[in-house]
């Protein structure tokens, strides 16, 4: 590293100095905006994108989870309604069976249900 720098020390500092004297100057002279900050922009650009892509993927991650939570909060609320609708069947058939053993006994016909 040393012998590196030895060697092109002065050339990284001969190009650094141009680049900040470029930068200085496109500054002063331009009128929209600034070099330095479009070229910041443009080594910020990648972050910007990458922050967008994480952002959106938790985003993403929180809606199934918030869409599942709801599909299951409306599976049980569905599987109680059938249990009770399948006690209300239970009890309808038994109901049905008392009622033809008293018909039976009573010795009473049938009766037709209007609709």
């Amino acid at each position: 590293m040393k012998n590196f720098l030895k060697n092109n020390g002065l050339w990284i500092l001969f190009a650094g100095a141009v680049i900040s004297v470029a930068l200085a100057l496109m500054s002063y002279f331009s009128t929209t905006s600034a070099p330095l900050v479009n070229a910041v922009n443009v080594m910020v650009s990648p972050f910007r994108s990458a922050y967008t892509a994480v952002a959106t993927w938790f985003n993403d991650k929180q809606n199934y989870y918030r869409d599942t939570t709801n599909l299951l909060e409306e599976n049980a609320a569905l599987r109680k309604r059938i249990a009770q609708l399948e006690a209300d069947l239970r009890q309808a058939e038994d109901d049905r069976k008392e009622s033809e053993i008293l018909r039976d006994a009573l010795e009473l016909r049938k009766q037709r249900r209007v609709p």
